[in-house]
């Protein structure tokens, strides 16, 4: 589909409405069912996203509210907290720079937040933010 022409979510996509007016309008019997059948894969195919999109937002925001503050990590018998976002720390007994945050090809929940810090970073952003903690702050 032309990106420019909508996507496929949208159900008043000009493509959804020719599959419409053919399954209302079709020349044949034959042409009104192809569009009909199309139409009700494309409807329950949309729920579906729709059903797995919820349910992915969902478990991101509860692993978003049970994010610790801090995390532990040992090295060389040593025991210490980090920030979850960390890459590296120094261990505090032999100074050794150590990786605590895995780097992968596979986004995890710190990547989340790391998403959030960048889009903290642009204009307007911070004004959009104080807003919102003061709302956050009145309904507790």
């Amino acid at each position: 589909m032309d990106a420019s022409r909508g996507s496929q979510d949208d159900l008043t996509d000009p493509p959804i409405i020719h599959l419409i007016r053919q399954a209302v309008q079709g020349k044949t019997k034959a042409d009104r069912q192809r569009a009909s059948r199309f139409i009700a894969e494309t409807l329950a195919t949309h729920d579906r996203v729709k059903a797995v999109r919820e349910k992915v937002v969902t478990a991101l925001l509860q692993e978003i509210r049970e994010m610790p503050i801090s995390k532990h990590v040992s090295h060389c018998g040593k025991s210490f907290q980090v920030s979850p976002f960390e890459y590296y720390a120094t261990c505090p007994k032999c100074q050794e720079h150590i990786k605590v945050r895995g780097i992968s090809g596979h986004p995890d929940i710190e990547d989340v937040f790391d998403a959030v810090f960048a889009w903290l970073h642009k204009p307007g952003a911070s004004a959009i933010v104080e807003r919102r903690r003061q709302q956050l702050n009145d309904d507790l």
